[in-house]
């Protein structure tokens, strides 16, 4: 420990790997579990089940890998991956019990496709692994996809699609709290995006191409040239690369450091379904930490659609950093002045006098509560900058951030390209390769060659609404999630699925035939899938990063197969017809040759009679 009570800050990287990796002073008692690549994990009852293959992920809790299961390769001959939370000491054995454990109980017996459908991604198993830091608990998951916080610089143009995501969130959250959990957490980093039917079943050498060969960066520990028994060491004291050596004899710490890897957005093999993870802070709706009423849910209310602010336009509403204090400017801008009981904690933030209750209950029924961070003076100033420069839609901080053009991540060409995969196919991501880096910018949005693109303003001005819902100070003044739903931005998705529930609702009483069509079905659909991986890998362009397997099976087998199917799926059609035609056909003609007339009226039958 330091002089301040903080971890000893003691060991470095070298080199430190380009991709994200966790700080090597997290490993110690009470910390991080040491993984290297290859180890295998397991329950005491089968202690070699998974092996390390890559690494996925790292956060307070823990470490994220992805492992084989090694029983699948051994049982049914297949690859199978799986997710490895490995949590710390300190994560695994909070006082009030781990809260992902508590959740897996709740959700016990819930069917894990109805999971699947709802957007809810849990821990699949649990198990528990002693280290030289402590105990550990691992939790075994399916493997998901990125992130959806750089969504809107990636699909942004495509509208349809990001309001599928969005309205997904609101499923999800509905379902949440049907079973009496509040999330607690809600935001785009633990909502993720589900992978392709499939991927889960790649070769190693398959994912190898995706994912890219592991980084590693050597755990150093640098010689300590001060003397701590004389104080502490002076200000600026640099430790000499010569003196830094690898960590060798101390089992807290693995001799290296995984970089992490994940599949983009743009490799076709991410689909538009979400996932939400990390029930770590979740609680029962019951158990809030002020009080159990109606209530406790309301701050997953306002973090819903403060995610589906940030999914869809690319940042936060009201501040870019976890500092609340800096978003309380802004959200007095756009929400009005700061109400009670929420006056006197930002006071005693900004060390300002509180007002007394008389004087609150004066300013209250007079409706003129003051304003904690801004005068009315600078909201109109800046409300005239705002429009000068934006147009009139631009009334309040919050539009006038939405208003702004932003550079994409894909060029206008490929924009266009991705608008059509997406109408085309909606249930996955539009395969496209990024751009390179120019070495020359220090930024890639700088280039000419990305799409400028801002969100059309009608469609911002229904947004707005649909947001400010519940963008209130009041908690009781906040939309519920069912009136949510129902708002315009939507386009009746809510009803299309009440409908579509309705129409495909399951009935018990199905006979044999049914099933089996719907077995051959699916089993048709795994090996269309199969054979669709197979070739994404034989075809697989490393130059391109990409594969033209998708192309030559669509345009060498897909569609002549369909063709092929449409012409004899027809046949029995044709034959139903000329069946019922030709005989028709016959007696018509009879009744023509007989010189009488193919229909008779009553009265024409009456006056030849």
């Amino acid at each position: 420990m330091d002089f301040n009570g903080e971890p000893e800050e003691k060991y470095d990287l070298e080199p430190w790997p380009g991709a994200p990796v966790e700080n090597p002073n997290e490993y110690q008692p009470g910390g991080y579990h040491p993984i290297l690549l290859g180890d295998r994990l397991g329950p005491a009852s089968n202690p070699s089940r998974f092996r390390v293959f890559h690494k996925l992920g790292y956060c307070g809790f823990g470490t994220v890998w992805l492992c084989q299961d090694m029983d699948e390769m051994r049982i049914n001959k297949r690859w199978k991956w799986r997710v490895l939370k490995v949590m710390s000491t300190k994560a695994s054995n909070l006082k009030r019990g781990n809260a992902d454990l508590k959740v897996m109980e709740m959700f016990e017996g819930v069917d894990r496709e109805l999971l699947k459908q709802k957007g809810v991604s849990l821990p699949m198993e649990s198990f528990w692994v002693e280290g030289p830091n402590g105990r550990h608990l691992c939790l075994m998951m399916e493997w998901l996809g990125p992130e959806t916080t750089g969504l809107a610089r990636c699909i942004g143009h495509c509208d349809g699609m990001m309001k599928d995501i969005c309205f997904q969130l609101l499923e999800a959250m509905e379902f949440i709290h049907s079973r009496g959990i509040c999330h607690g957490d809600f935001r785009p980093q633990n909502i993720l995006l589900r992978l392709n039917t499939g991927v889960d079943e790649w070769s190693e050498e398959a994912l190898l191409k995706i994912l890219g060969e592991p980084e590693r960066g050597t755990v150093v520990e640098g010689k300590d040239p001060w003397d701590y028994s004389q104080g502490p060491p002076p200000p600026m004291l640099m430790v000499d690369p010569e003196d830094m050596e690898p960590v060798t004899g101390n089992p807290s710490v693995p001799e290296y450091l995984v970089g992490c890897g994940d599949i983009a957005y743009g490799s076709g093999l991410v689909s538009t379904k979400i996932a939400v993870v990390d029930f770590g802070v979740s609680y029962p709706s019951n158990d809030h930490p002020v009080r159990a009423t109606s209530e406790s849910r309301v701050p997953d209310i306002w973090s819903l659609a403060a995610a589906m602010f940030e999914i869809r336009f690319g940042f936060k509403p009201f501040a870019d950093n976890n500092n609340p204090p800096s978003a309380i400017r802004p959200m007095e801008q756009v929400m009005g002045p700061m109400p009670p009981p929420f006056r006197a904690i930002v006071q005693e933030w900004y060390d300002l006098p509180a007002e007394t209750e008389e004087e609150l209950q004066g300013m209250s029924d007079a409706k003129e509560l003051s304003y904690i961070r801004v005068n009315r003076e600078e909201m109109e100033r800046d409300r005239m900058c705002y429009v000068d420069e934006r147009g009139p839609a631009a009334k309040d901080h919050l539009l006038f951030c939405i208003l702004y053009p932003r550079s994409m991540s894909v060029s206008p060409a490929q924009a266009e390209d991705m608008t059509n995969q997406a109408k085309k196919d909606p249930t996955r991501l539009p395969l496209w390769t990024p751009i390179p880096r120019n070495p020359d910018r220090r930024a890639y949005y700088t280039q000419k060659d990305y799409l400028k693109y801002m969100v059309p303003v009608e469609e911002v001005e229904v947004f707005y609404d649909l947001v400010m819902s519940v963008f209130k100070w009041q908690p009781e003044d906040r939309a519920t999630i069912e009136q949510l739903m129902q708002h315009p931005w939507f386009e009746g998705r809510n009803e299309r699925r009440v409908a579509s529930v309705a129409v495909v609702e399951p009935n018990i009483t199905t006979t044999r035939e049914s099933g089996t069509t719907s077995s051959v079905l699916f089993k048709l659909g795994q090996f269309k899938q199969n054979i669709s991986t197979r070739f994404s890998t034989l075809f697989w362009d490393a130059e391109k990063e990409k594969s033209k397997g998708p192309d030559f099976l669509g345009r060498y087998v897909w569609q002549p197969t369909f063709k092929a199917y449409s012409k004899i799926a027809g046949v029995p059609t044709a034959i139903f017809w000329i069946l019922m035609i030709l005989p028709a056909a016959w007696v018509i003609k009879r009744r023509i040759d007989r010189g009488g007339s193919v229909f008779y009226p009553i009265s024409v039958r009456g006056l030849r009679h």
